[in-house]
């Protein structure tokens, strides 16, 4: 276990925990606010991964109003956008649902470069983790996009408003 003592950023939170996960060929990330994210997605996600040589599997899924949008060129995933650090997003872009695959080998070197020149959020201040993902693809990573078919998924809790959706959307399930 690893403690993130003050909010720097998911990225610090994750490499904290680089003496767990460096024992293993891949590492699974869930945020902790993705309460959606289905065992179909996961197994998918999970299946993606042929070789966890430098390979990352990003469930992804169209979003209206994308909150953060995935930009590929081709097969290269090329920026990552952030609302919450003041991009614009554009309709019906690609988002993630909270949920990342990552070969480990190499990664936290990779990371290390990152951090040399990384800018820190514009809104934040974080040294953000998406903003990594277009570094790996361009440092010669495979980054796979896995479709992910209900965007629902991609909802995590963060407000009440979230909270009162998936209450509602539980108390009616079958």
């Amino acid at each position: 276990i690893s403690i993130q003592p003050a909010p720097t950023g998911m990225g610090d939170a994750i490499f904290r925990g680089h003496d767990v996960w460096s024992k293993y060929d891949a590492m699974l990330i869930v945020w902790g606010d993705q309460v959606f994210v289905s065992s179909d997605t996961l197994t998918r996600t999970l299946a993606a991964l042929a070789s966890p040589e430098r390979h990352a599997v990003l469930p992804l899924t169209r979003m209206a109003v994308p909150y953060v949008e995935y930009v590929f060129d081709g097969p290269r995933l090329t920026k990552v956008l952030q609302t919450r650090e003041g991009d614009a997003t554009a309709p019906n872009g690609y988002s993630d649902v909270g949920t990342f695959l990552l070969g480990t080998a190499g990664l936290k070197s990779a990371w290390d470069a990152f951090l040399a020149q990384a800018p820190h959020g514009a809104a934040t201040s974080e040294i953000n983790f998406l903003p990594f993902l277009p570094f790996l693809s361009a440092e010669g990573w495979t980054v796979t996009p896995l479709e992910v078919a209900d965007a629902t998924e991609a909802r995590g809790i963060n407000t009440k408003a979230d909270l009162a959706f998936f209450q509602s959307l539980y108390k009616n399930a079958p």
